[in-house]
This record gives C-alpha cells, sequence and structure tokens, in this order.
C-alpha cells in the first residue's frame, strides 16, 4: 500500500480515505486510483469521504513531470486508464464525497467531477488551468461536470483559465457546500445513507432505470403502500 494513503472509519459504515504527497503536490496516477478503489472494494464502506492532509493541495491534476518522460504510446495508455478507473469510480455503490482542504487545479477538477458530493473549506481554490498546458478535458470530466454547471459557464470557464475561491465555486454549481468541520459532514453523511431516498439515488445512478423502478415496485415496502389502497 502507498505511503501516501491512508484510511480509518470515521463512522459507521463511514470511511474515509486521506492523500498527502508532497513529492507529487497530490498528483493522480492510475496505480493511486487503483488503490483507492481496492480500498473501497476490501473495506465495503456505503459512504466514503476523501481528504487530503496536504497542507496546500487537494489534488493537482495529473503529474506533468511523470508525463513529460513518457513515449507518445505511454501517456495515451495512462490517460485511457485515468478515463477508465474515474468513470469506475463515479459509478461504485457507494455514496462519495469529496472533503476539500486545499487548492484543485486542472485534472484535480475532473477528480472531483467523479463525487457524488462536494464540499470545501472556504480559502480553496479551484483552477480551470488546461488551457495553460494547452490542454482540454481529458479524463473524463467534461460530460461528469455538464451535470454540475451549464455547458457555456463550464466552456467559458475553461476559455478563460478561471480561478475561483469556494464561495464562488458554489455559486457556479462547482461544488455543494463552503464546510469547516469534518463532523458536521459525517453526522450529515451518517444519516443520510440510512434513508430510501439514498438507496433510489444510488441505484439510479449505477443501474438502468427500469430495472430501479421495477425492483422498488415490488418490493414489500411497495406492496404495503398499495395494500392501503385497496
Amino acid at each position: 500500500m502507498s505511503k501516501a494513503l491512508t484510511h480509518q472509519w470515521l463512522a459507521d459504515k463511514v470511511l474515509n480515505i486521506d492523500y498527502c504527497n508532497l513529492q507529487s503536490a497530490n498528483s493522480l496516477t492510475p496505480e493511486l486510483l487503483t488503490e483507492v478503489l481496492s480500498i473501497i472494494e476490501e473495506q465495503q464502506p456505503l459512504a466514503l469521504i476523501f481528504t487530503s492532509s496536504h497542507p496546500r493541495v487537494y489534488c493537482s491534476g495529473g503529474n506533468l513531470k511523470k508525463y513529460a518522460q513518457m513515449t507518445e504510446a505511454e501517456s495515451r495508455k495512462s490517460n485511457q486508464q485515468m478515463r477508465e478507473l474515474l468513470d469506475r469510480f463515479s459509478k461504485m455503490p457507494v455514496h462519495t464525497v469529496a472533503f476539500v482542504t486545499g487548492d484543485c487545479f486542472g485534472g484535480g477538477l475532473e477528480f472531483l467531477s467523479s463525487f457524488d458530493e462536494v464540499h470545501a473549506m472556504p480559502y480553496c481554490l479551484f483552477g480551470f488551468w488546461q488551457k495553460k498546458q494547452t490542454l482540454s478535458f481529458g479524463w473524463g470530466g467534461f460530460e461528469r461536470l455538464k451535470k454540475r454547471l451549464s455547458e457555456k459557464s463550464l466552456l467559458v470557464s475553461l476559455q478563460n483559465s478561471q480561478t475561483l475561491i469556494s464561495s464562488q465555486a458554489l455559486k457556479l454549481g462547482l461544488i455543494d457546500s463552503v464546510e469547516t468541520d469534518l463532523n458536521v459532514l459525517v453526522n450529515h453523511i451518517s444519516k443520510c445513507i440510512r434513508t430510501e431516498n439514498f438507496k433510489v439515488i444510488k441505484g439510479l445512478q449505477s443501474k438502468n432505470e427500469t430495472e430501479v423502478f421495477e425492483s422498488l415496485w415490488f418490493s414489500k415496502d411497495h406492496k404495503k403502500k398499495l395494500e392501503g389502497r385497496k
């Protein structure tokens, strides 16, 4: 297991994974994401809160120093792996929450796009810096972020290489709240994962709409509701 990743239980069925890599400024690699997925599959939580104990950065995107040393074929393969792993992460039957306590740039925003909820401390910066590297979105983040932002807002942010503080990111829809207390977030998530609405929402995210509807329609709870209509 990477020394940069640690995990612990914050509450019943609420798992915390923390990432801190001072050398790479919390950059992402296929190996790191594979390890994150393995931890989740092994621990089987209902909810995951992903944190960072890095003093300044939550996620800086891809490790550009490593990419600079890759051949074209190697970089294509790495980016394809990143797309597949983030897509897999976004569709896991686990409620995923990003608690952002540092800055996010470029591919770091694509990482955030794969979470169900994103909450951030007031001082965090969010940078659409792809253009600064003569890039665009490359890990499926554009399609995922369109579920949060309008396509127009997303394109404007990318075109202007915008950097937002947390309050601006909240107004834009990039994050769900400005939060200063992890314990408050843990209590909120602990309550949410035990509701029927949570089960329905997660089902719609990971399954066919008709499949979810029929599983609910023929459930004992719905049959009781129908009995009451007779």
